[in-house]
């Protein structure tokens, strides 16, 4: 996700984060890029983003994915532009192995990584999982 977002949008978080580059479909846009701005602003002396942000002055989409939560990843996912997702989907489930549509796959992967997130938590905070 984090190369599609640079191809797409460049490596500066200020190019990357800018709201208008993401759909509004759900209305949480402003606070999911805020949530991800949060995350360089508020980054932890020993994570790759604090050294990006303190060398190199920008923290680049693939060092800030490092260090955000699994749920922000995917909530960042979901308000990518189509064809961003579209290129995700194909990149991650293969069309030699699927015939799904691209809409297929794009629910199945969104609809996957709700899965995984809310297994993940559960486990996490001591839910009987069986």
């Amino acid at each position: 996700m984090a190369y599609t977002v640079a191809k797409n949008f460049g490596e500066l978080n200020q190019n990357y984060l800018a709201v208008e580059n993401y759909s509004n479909r759900n209305n949480k846009r402003n606070d999911i890029v805020n949530q991800l701005k949060e995350a360089i602003s508020k980054c932890r002396f020993y994570t790759p983003t604090y050294h990006y942000k303190q060398k190199k002055g920008y923290v680049p989409p693939w060092i800030l994915t490092n260090d955000i939560m699994f749920g922000l990843a995917r909530q960042w996912y979901n308000i990518l532009p189509s064809n961003q997702k579209e290129e995700i989907a194909n990149e991650i489930i293969n069309s030699n192995l699927t015939d799904l549509t691209i809409q297929e796959k794009q629910k199945f992967l969104s609809d996957s990584t709700k899965i995984l997130n809310d297994f993940r938590n559960d486990v996490a905070h001591g839910t009987r999982t069986f």
